[in-house]
């Protein structure tokens, strides 16, 4: 399972998205954290962690 669980903007062109996953992994669950950054409309960089 998961769920889109906060969106936000950080500065100008830059974004986090919290991501909720449940699963058959060790743990089982974890929050994910996608930090964006845009350079004229496009995703410039992405860095995804816990």
């Amino acid at each position: 399972m998961t769920e889109l669980t906060r969106a936000r903007t950080t500065g100008p062109d830059r974004f986090v998205a919290t991501q909720h996953l449940q699963g058959d992994f060790p743990g089982g669950v974890v929050d994910l954290h996608h930090r964006l950054t845009l350079v004229d409309g496009r995703v410039a960089s992405l860095v995804i962690e816990p």
